[in-house]
């Protein structure tokens, strides 16, 4: 069975109620996530409230956390409610196309970061939570671009982290909204694979693509130089 926490350095994430676990790929988007500058953030599908934590850490922004499943709900409350930045993060147990039409008690975001349902054309698994976790099911592209060009302020930024093919077919309706990727980082294993995940910024102001890859581990298969020094701020072993 998987860890029932995860210990970072200056927080602890609890996870035996989630459907989905602490993982590599959504460290590293916590880590790369421009957040320093921002004064409110979003994330949207916080799961355990990894992203959010991982946010406060780096900033002094307020943050919003939206999660749509009650398990994962509750525990991404008391993962916050135990950590150094309990004050500066709130968390709505509502799904973003919700949150995104109640305009009572929310102002619009400078930065938006989510990690949300990756498959739309893959067969569910039998766990009710972790299809809704996984698959776009309840929360589509379409559904969640909608509720980003609602909630973004006219130069903020979202970042959002894909499986390539996904980021790609995303990247297409983002443009259509709007949207303009302008950084892309591309996630390998290892240094001579193939990417498997892809960390996307958009921005409705046109600036160029910057593209970058992080390979996670060397050949050799230890852990690569490039990656020690993303999450060096949030691992134990760094």
């Amino acid at each position: 069975m998987p860890n029932p926490y995860f210990q970072f350095k200056q927080f602890t994430v609890f996870q035996d109620q989630c459907a989905m676990k602490v993982c590599t790929d959504s460290c590293i988007l916590g880590a790369y996530a421009p957040v320093a500058n921002r004064q409110r953030i979003l994330d949207i599908g916080t799961g355990t409230g990894l992203l959010a934590l991982m946010a406060a850490q780096r900033s002094d922004a307020q943050i919003d956390a939206v999660e749509i499943a009650s398990d994962a709900y509750h525990q991404a409350l008391a993962n916050i409610q135990q950590s150094p930045w309990k004050d500066r993060i709130r968390v709505y147990f509502q799904s973003i196309q919700q949150f995104s039409q109640d305009k009572t008690y929310h102002q619009l975001y400078d930065f938006i970061i989510t990690n949300p349902p990756f498959y739309t054309k893959h067969l569910p698994s039998p766990s009710v939570q972790r299809n809704i976790a996984l698959h776009a099911q309840s929360l589509n592209h379409d559904e969640l671009l909608s509720a980003i060009k609602a909630l973004l302020s006219p130069k903020g930024e979202w970042m959002v982290l894909l499986p390539s093919h996904e980021s790609a077919l995303l990247e297409k309706k983002a443009r259509n909204q709007g949207f303009e990727m302008i950084q892309k980082l591309m996630i390998k294993n290892k240094e001579e694979g193939s990417d498997f995940r892809v960390i996307s910024l958009y921005s409705e102001l046109s600036q160029g693509v910057q593209e970058e890859i992080l390979s996670i581990r060397k050949q050799s298969g230890e852990y690569s130089e490039d990656f020690k020094n993303l999450l060096k701020e949030y691992y134990l072993i760094f």
